[in-house]
């Protein structure tokens, strides 16, 4: 995968819910990654 990192943000081990605002990022096609140290999730991000 090619790209660059748009945006980068840390959250305490306690959060369990929260919301990221994104409406500063330009339209497009983006790939979100989720890590807690363990785990990692990725997923396909389309904001229009």
């Amino acid at each position: 995968m090619t790209g660059q990192r748009v945006y980068t943000r840390s959250y305490p081990a306690s959060f369990t819910n929260f919301n990221i605002d994104l409406s500063f990022i330009p339209k497009g096609v983006y790939m979100l990654q989720l890590t807690d140290g363990k785990r990692k999730h990725s997923q396909k991000l389309i904001l229009r």
